[in-house]
């Protein structure tokens, strides 16, 4: 859907091609219904006209002032697009078949009408040589994303996810686009997610601090001014608490990308716990203790006060911190010790994850995983029951040596019984269609004959 008319910026070329043969279809249809005035074939057209309107016009005033409007992004009103566009093809060629030359029979009309929508569809559907050969998805050429699915391979190999996530920076380009092109370029997982009702983390700390990176990045002339900047350390040990192995860091403004392959790890350790309460505070505080403007948003605040209280320690390969921030704590537990830790080894699949470490003394443990009430989590397999921090991840405590920590996926209560209220409905929608099924078959089959007593 390329409107060669329009100003040439990207919001105007969605990726797709409806076909030429729909469109002459509609209006040819459109143009006899309206000779022979066949009214209740209209809204078909009007629709296909108003979607067709927000599609063009979805960044242009009035349109762009209306919330309703915006509740969707321009591209998924392609497919009410699409669905009235074959509607009204369809309606079009029943309005035409009557019109058809008088040489040929209606069938064989029908056959060629039928015949120059495959010629004029069938490349799109299976060929798609609308685009270039070069053309990626991303708007980055490939070797940019190289690296991190060469590094993600062998896990794919395995059945298995990369023990890590990547990260794509990128100003100018739309979020959804953005964590899925990461996702299918890179076969990496990422700590963002599609929809904002996901785990609590997201809300929390995850899309806050990655909304200021962004916006950090906004500003940035050059990948080495990024790196050169007073905040970037604290961009540096966010991404380290989200273990982020691979970031892409992309500015369309300025025209620079560039991959970075950071020190990472699912797990860092500390001998101090301290009570988190969000109510209690002051953003105002936190804007000045971390080194930016008090206009900043409430919720990159606190996740950027989270990240520097936490105090990731140098170097990064000793997997510590100097406290982890725990909700419904009431003080402080300080055991008293300075522990480092190492990864054994870290399995990740779709259902479970199984993490060997080896920690250097008693300690407490934060995760890189988000924090859910109903994850069966088990050390050297005997379950317990995980705290929950600041930014709403786990942490467990572990005494000094090698452990095996465990998470498994599980179903909350309300997913169970409402699977069995599923299960139960089923049954007894099978059991009232059998029963209607043998009531029909019985009176069909009308009276008994041996029943019927003689008449007198």
């Amino acid at each position: 859907l390329r409107f060669w008319l329009l100003p040439p910026q990207p919001y105007h070329w969605y990726g797709g091609y409806l076909g030429i043969s729909l469109v002459l279809l509609a209006l040819g249809g459109g143009a006899v219904a309206l000779r022979r005035r066949e009214g209740r074939l209209s809204p078909c057209w009007v629709c296909l006209l108003l979607v067709a309107l927000v599609v063009i016009a979805y960044r242009w005033p009035p349109l762009a002032a209306l919330p309703l409007i915006h509740a969707f992004n321009a591209s998924r009103y392609l497919l009410f697009l699409s669905f009235f566009l074959a509607l009204a093809a369809g309606v079009g060629a029943y309005c035409l078949l009557p019109h058809g030359p008088r040489s040929l029979a209606r069938s064989r009309w029908y056959t060629i009408l039928l015949l120059v929508l495959v010629i004029d569809l069938f490349p799109t559907t299976f060929v798609q040589p609308y685009c270039e050969e070069d053309y990626s998805p991303a708007g980055l050429p490939g070797e940019f994303f190289e690296p991190v699915a060469k590094s993600a391979a062998p896990f794919a190999q395995r059945e298995e996810l990369p023990g890590y996530r990547a990260h794509w920076m990128a100003t100018g380009l739309n979020l959804y686009r953005r964590q899925a092109c990461m996702l299918f370029e890179g076969s990496t997982p990422i700590a963002e997610a599609f929809h904002p009702g996901e785990l609590r983390t997201l809300q929390t700390f995850t899309q806050p601090f990655t909304d200021w990176a962004h916006e950090l990045l906004e500003r940035m002339e050059s990948t080495e001014q990024l790196t050169a900047h007073p905040q970037y350390e604290l961009l540096r040990d966010g991404l380290y608490l989200l273990n982020t192995r691979y970031l892409i860091a992309s500015s369309q403004r300025e025209k620079f990308t560039s991959v970075f392959a950071l020190a990472y790890s699912p797990i860092v350790v500390s001998g101090r716990l301290e009570d988190y309460d969000e109510e209690s505070a002051s953003t105002g505080t936190v804007s000045t203790r971390i080194g930016v403007g008090p206009e900043m948003d409430e919720a990159m605040a606190r996740a950027l006060e989270i990240i520097a209280r936490t105090g990731v320690r140098r170097p990064l390969g000793s997997l510590s911190c100097e406290r982890i921030l725990v909700r419904d704590m009431e003080g402080q537990c300080d055991l008293g010790t300075t522990p480092e830790a190492r990864v054994v080894s870290h399995v990740v699949r779709r259902q479970n994850v199984e993490m060997k470490v080896e920690v250097s003394a008693d300690c407490y443990a934060r995760l890189a995983y988000a924090y859910y009430p109903y994850l069966r989590v088990t050390i050297d397999g005997k379950p317990v029951r995980p705290l929950e921090t600041a930014g709403r991840f786990m942490a467990l405590p572990l005494e000094a040596g090698e452990h095996v920590i465990a998470i498994e996926a599980r179903l909350s209560p309300l997913r169970r019984g409402l699977l069995a209220l599923a299960a139960v409905s089923l049954v007894l929608a099978l059991a009232l269609v059998v029963r209607e099924h043998r009531n029909t078959r019985a009176n069909a089959a009308g009276p008994n004959p041996q029943l019927e007593e003689p008449e007198n």
